[in-house]
């Protein structure tokens, strides 16, 4: 106890702080008294900013995670729209519209819009048979 009371004098003044400027003693003590409470009041921020980066990796992880499944699950379903013959079963149902509705749904490219929507359903339906939610 006895060397504490003579090391924590020895901490807190520097006699090169002295030598440099004018700075009067007992200032110096305040402003190391002062930058050691602000290092024991940021303990807590350093924490919540810790936690909140790890948080972050975590969830960015997740997200890439997700889209990597997501990739897997549209070759999926793309294979599985190829072995069930959706597209020809599209177009046999878009050929028997009369020619002038026909025309202006291929205008509007909705055969293709019909085919994206379905290859979107079944990209969920994989997700969901995946187990990613």
């Amino acid at each position: 106890m006895n060397k504490l009371i003579y090391i924590i004098p020895l901490l807190l003044v520097s006699s090169g702080v002295f030598a440099a400027d004018e700075v009067g003693f007992f200032e110096s003590i305040g402003q190391n008294i002062t930058d050691i409470r602000d290092a024991f009041y940021g303990i807590p921020s350093f924490f919540e900013r810790m936690f909140a980066n790890i948080i972050l990796y975590f969830t960015l992880g997740k997200i890439e995670f997700q889209i990597w499944m997501m990739q897997i699950a549209m070759g999926t379903a793309k294979a599985l729209l190829v072995d069930l013959n959706v597209t020809s079963i599209v177009n046999d149902v878009f050929s028997n519209i009369p020619p002038k509705i026909g025309h202006y749904m291929n205008l509007y490219d909705i055969p293709n819009m019909v085919q994206f929507l379905i290859e979107c359903g079944t990209t969920r339906f994989v997700l969901n048979f995946m187990g990613v939610k």
